[in-house]
């Protein structure tokens, strides 16, 4: 983990897997109450991969009042928002040279988590081919 200038703030070793809800929610946990024992009103914005798009960790950072970027794992559903963005999305880039990038705001739940939450999706089109990413805000 990383502070907001990109120095280090902590690490954590674990087995090469996919982390649970649980453990995800106990390193956060841990690391919060040691952040807000030394500054109690920062602000906190959690920026993580899809793994940490668990339910547990979810429902502990609107508890703990921290903010978050979450990369979200592609599913059907969420293929089916962004799928019209991004043949759009080519086929405007097809008329320059430059990379073209598009956003698309919707709201959707996982089937685990406990409601619906915004979600923001990307949408880059250049000579090479499109790439496409989603994440909750």
């Amino acid at each position: 983990m990383f502070d907001g200038e990109h120095r280090p703030v902590t690490a954590l070793l674990r087995p090469p897997r996919r982390p649970t809800g649980r453990e995800a929610r106990g390193f956060l946990r841990r690391l919060v109450r040691e952040i807000r024992s030394h500054w109690p009103h920062v602000e906190i914005l959690l920026r993580a991969d899809s793994h940490h798009c668990a339910p547990e960790v979810l429902d502990f950072r609107r508890a703990e009042r921290v903010d978050f970027i979450l990369a979200v794992a592609t599913t059907t559903t969420l293929r089916r928002h962004v799928g019209a963005l991004e043949c759009r999305t080519s086929v405007r880039q097809g008329v320059g040279p430059d990379k073209l990038r598009r956003y698309k705001e919707f709201r959707d739940a996982a089937a685990s988590w406990s409601r619906v939450e915004p979600i923001i999706a990307r949408v880059e089109a250049s000579a090479q081919g499109t790439d496409r990413a989603t994440g909750k805000p």
